[in-house]
């Protein structure tokens, strides 16, 4: 199995931080826009890698309704 076999395969973990982070873009989109700019490219690459895994239909481990990890 070659390593791009193995990613698609494996398991992608949300996580808490950047989950939480996705809420306050939604709910407070100004207070989003004055993070660091490092933390917003953080987010963006972690949305980015996020949404392939659903794309790819990769299992996914969640956070639950607290934000928190399971």
């Amino acid at each position: 199995m070659t390593t791009n076999e193995n990613m698609e395969k494996a398991e992608f973990k949300l996580d808490e931080k950047m989950e939480q982070l996705a809420k306050l873009k939604r709910a407070q989109p100004a207070a989003f826009d004055k993070l660091a700019p490092t933390a917003k490219m953080a987010f963006g690459l972690y949305v980015s890698d996020r949404d392939a895994a659903i794309a790819a239909a990769r299992k996914i481990i969640g956070v639950n309704e607290n934000g928190k990890s399971n």
